[in-house]
């Protein structure tokens, strides 16, 4: 059984597993959650920004896990992982996911 609350960072540490809590907690995502859900989305695009593909895949499948992702971008992340999220999305955007990149950088 996956954890959402507490130690959501660690164990939401690949964008499916983000998706998959997502589907079935995304009526859950205020307070400490949110927060762990955006420490879920910043590490993943921090860290493994070279998933991108798989992470485009699945919000071309499900636009609410798109807005989810984009609007976990958000003020409780660290100022640094900011802006290493946004260099990522200007100087290393994958072929063809240059709209998904675009809204990351916004």
């Amino acid at each position: 059984m996956e954890l959402w609350i507490g130690d959501a960072a660690e164990i939401l540490s690949t964008i499916a597993r983000l998706c998959k809590s997502y589907t079935r907690y995304r009526q859950c995502d205020d307070a400490a959650i949110a927060e762990g859900s955006s420490e879920s989305v910043g590490r993943i695009l921090v860290d493994h920004w070279n998933t991108q593909p798989r992470l485009a895949y699945l919000a071309r499948r499900n636009r609410d896990f798109r807005c989810f992702v984009l609007g976990h971008i958000d003020e409780t992340l660290n100022l640094e992982d900011v802006n290493k999220i946004r260099a990522n999305a200007e100087s290393r955007c994958p072929t063809g996911l240059r709209d998904l990149c675009r809204d990351i950088r916004e």
